[in-house]
């Protein structure tokens, strides 16, 4: 799973022989939040049960597939990427000792989602605080099962030197 992530693509995770864990009393969503609490990141993808012999949860694996590729190729428009932004910063500023502005952000490329935040000092965000970005981007903009990238980057013009 960590593979997948970090060389971008898609993940769907899906418990196949969900017709043998049904039969001792196995509930979906127990098996959901036993995988999330093993696996944190796992928030972020779909989880799904499935059963080759009946065939249940098979349509679901392939719709969600489908889903899938279409986030990983969503595009944002800037204007509502920055409105985002303005809200999360206005929410939550980055914490430290400097005064970390960010200017603007746009979406660099798709597939995986990747978006380029211009600010002042791209060094003094501290990682969690780039986490909480990339969280606040999947939940605004529905990138599920697919990995977000942010870079964060000095804005040449009119930066503060």
């Amino acid at each position: 799973m960590g593979q997948a992530i970090e060389a971008g693509r898609g993940l769907i995770v899906v418990a196949n022989k969900w017709d043998q864990i049904e039969a001792r009393g196995g509930e979906a969503q127990e098996y959901r939040k036993d995988m999330q609490a093993r696996f944190p990141f796992m928030v972020d993808y779909p989880i799904l049960c499935s059963s080759g012999l009946t065939g249940k949860g098979v349509w679901a694996c392939l719709r969600e597939s489908v889903r899938t590729w279409e986030t990983r190729r969503q595009r944002v428009p800037t204007a509502r990427l920055n409105k985002f932004m303005t809200t999360v910063l206005a929410s939550t500023p980055p914490a430290g000792k400097l005064d970390v502005r960010v200017y603007y952000i746009t979406q660099h490329g798709v597939a995986p989602p990747t978006f380029v935040a211009f600010v002042n000092h791209p060094k003094q965000i501290p990682e969690p605080y780039k986490r909480f970005v990339e969280n606040h981007l999947r939940r605004e903009f529905g990138f599920a099962g697919t990995p977000v990238r942010i870079l964060f980057r000095r804005n040449r013009r009119g930066a503060e030197t």
